[in-house]
């Protein structure tokens, strides 16, 4: 289900990019100045579809740290997840673990990130510091899959945040991601700005902002 919009801005959007931009700049990071504001949207996506997002990545997550896909695929299945997969998704999720490439290890390892971004947005966490890593915590709210734990664990725990945090952090990542491609163009160093985490979460916030755009095409440019 969707979730409609009924609550008003808390700031213009010409204020949010003002405020990301000094927050960007405080610490050590270059803006855009000629960076546009995001469009407004009348609804978003709502909390039971974060949270299957986030217990479908949760569970490809587990592949990565070793799980067999034919595991993972019966949890899917028992949770009613599978229609919830992206094309891309149920491509690997066929494949035996033995025959997964390097990259697609790689790209299932950030998956993390994309699950700690939907959280924030489900408000299970209070913070989605641009410069930190997935806390420690995120074990606390997570089903154990080796012991078969059911999934509501993480679906019940989703509340979707107001429209306004959600469109100002989007904002703030959109912002940071301009940041760390434009250095990684120029080799520069960005310290705590990491390029992955910060692209992998704008993701799953341009998803949920967007309930028109599919998990394997969202759009990352800037």
């Amino acid at each position: 289900m969707l979730h409609f919009i009924r609550e008003h801005f808390l700031l213009p959007p010409r204020a949010i990019k003002e405020e990301n931009d000094h927050y960007l700049l405080e610490r050590g990071a270059r803006i855009c100045a000629w960076l546009p504001t995001i469009e407004h949207r009348t609804c978003i996506r709502g909390a039971r579809e974060i949270g299957q997002r986030a217990a479908v990545l949760y569970g490809l997550f587990q592949i990565y740290l070793r799980a067999p896909t034919q595991v993972i695929r019966t949890w899917f299945e028992k949770n009613r997840l599978m229609g919830y997969l992206s094309p891309n998704e149920l491509e690997l999720i066929e494949k035996h673990e033995d025959e997964l490439c390097d990259q697609e290890r790689c790209d299932l390892s950030w998956n993390v990130e994309a699950i700690y971004a939907l959280l924030w947005a489900g408000s299970v966490f209070d913070t989605l510091d641009v410069q930190k890593y997935v806390p420690d915590t995120l074990v606390n709210v997570t089903p154990d899959i080796q012991e078969n734990e059911s999934a509501d664990k993480l679906r019940r725990s989703i509340k979707t945040r107001p429209y306004a945090q959600i469109y100002k952090m989007l904002d703030l990542y959109y912002r940071a991601s301009w940041y760390v491609v434009d250095a990684n163009l120029v080799n520069e160093d960005t310290k705590d700005f990491n390029y992955s985490v910060i692209m992998t979460r704008r993701q799953a916030l341009e998803w949920v902002y967007d309930p028109t755009s599919s998990w394997d095409h969202i759009d990352l440019s800037t």
